[in-house]
């Protein structure tokens, strides 16, 4: 019988060695990509819900009163327009103050005139 030698060596390639820093790294570049694509998802959502909102709960002339708030000029604009320009302003981050201040405001105006006191003082009409 013969006897048999062997070495078992594990072969190094540089190409399968794994630095846990770039994989770390990697990982947390993915992550980021994924929050911003579901921020944008949810920017796309709000947006489409905001012009269904206005689409069903405001007329021509409320619209309008809103452009004129946010200084947007409403020059022969249809009503599916002057929603997509609402939407989009209210949808920017940029302009949350001026959009919740607006909000603040519009729903004050409601609720003097829905008073019995102050509705006789109040002569502008929102219609929503």
């Amino acid at each position: 019988m013969n006897n048999l030698d062997y070495n078992i060596k594990e072969k190094i390639n540089n190409e399968n060695n794994i630095d846990i820093n770039e994989l770390i790294k990697e990982i947390d570049e993915q992550h980021e990509e994924l929050i911003q694509k579901l921020n944008n998802d949810d920017n796309y959502d709000n947006y489409y819900a905001l012009q269904i909102y206005y689409k069903t709960n405001y007329n021509i002339k409320t619209l309008a009163y809103i452009l004129d708030y946010y200084k947007i000029n409403k020059h022969k604009l249809r009503k599916d327009e002057m929603i997509q320009l609402i939407a989009m302003y209210e949808n920017d981050k940029n302009n949350i103050e001026i959009v919740e201040r607006r909000r603040r405001l519009w729903e004050n105006f409601k609720e003097l005139n829905n008073d019995s006191f102050f509705s006789k003082f109040i002569i502008f009409d929102i219609a929503n």
